[in-house]
């Protein structure tokens, strides 16, 4: 069972009697409350912003990767596969209707 406490150092409460919510720069620091958040702010904010500088760096080398395999457009990729997108969608051509006499 693994109990995690408030992230600011002069509280002692544990999650298990208060929902804790994460930071919302860092999303490592669990606080008990604002005013906890407020409190530990002065001892936390390096490290935060820290973490905030990884987290954008690694989402910026994702997106890299993402964009590397980015999917082909649907003309492009009918194209490849040697299929020619047909104008007018997929409807059928269809003839006119012939009134009853």
């Amino acid at each position: 069972d693994r109990r995690r406490v408030c992230d600011n150092l002069d509280c002692y409460q544990v999650e298990e009697e208060t929902k804790f919510f994460k930071c919302s720069g860092c999303r490592v620091a669990r606080y008990c409350s604002k005013e906890c958040q407020t409190a530990a702010w002065p001892g936390h904010k390096s490290s935060c912003k820290e973490r905030q500088e990884q987290r954008k760096k690694e989402a910026e080398e994702a997106d890299a990767v993402t964009a590397s395999f980015a999917p082909l457009s649907l003309n492009a990729h009918m194209t490849a596969y040697g299929k020619k997108k047909k104008k007018g969608g997929d409807k059928k051509k269809r003839g006119k209707k012939r009134g009853k006499k």
